[in-house]
């Protein structure tokens, strides 16, 4: 399947590497070639499942790589502050993140703090994208 980008902005991998390091994470190598092609940007298709498949969520934003857009990993990071397993990268139309915990993909949701499971993989995520 191949998603479509709209409204992405150039980042360098250096950056999107610069960040992770900082935050003591090796972002997997499909995640990185994601955000080089998608950094800010809004996927088609965008609709997910979390919860082992029993709700369905719009993934809305690939989080930016620049500070100066408004929805960036650096301000994804500091409300995640606290939890340090949790590592954004996508958001939904409600202001929940996308995050990846390991290896593994969750939703955090912003006005509870709680993880719903989303995926096994960053692969599978994006490509069970519908």
């Amino acid at each position: 399947m191949s998603i479509q980008w709209k409204y992405s902005s150039p980042v360098e991998e250096s950056e999107i590497l610069a960040v992770a390091k900082k935050h003591n994470i090796t972002l997997p190598t499909y995640l990185i070639q994601m955000i080089l092609v998608g950094n800010n940007g809004s996927p088609t298709p965008k609709r997910f499942f979390y919860d082992n498949g029993c709700n369905e969520d719009v993934f809305k934003t690939l989080l930016s790589y620049n500070p100066r857009d408004v929805e960036n990993v650096f301000s994804a990071l500091e409300e995640l502050q606290g939890m340090p397993s949790l590592y954004p990268f996508g958001n939904d139309p409600a202001g929940n993140f996308i995050c990846l915990n390991a290896s593994k993909v969750v939703l955090w949701k912003h006005e509870t703090h709680e993880v719903s499971p989303v995926s096994d993989s960053v692969e599978s995520f994006f490509e069970g994208l519908h």
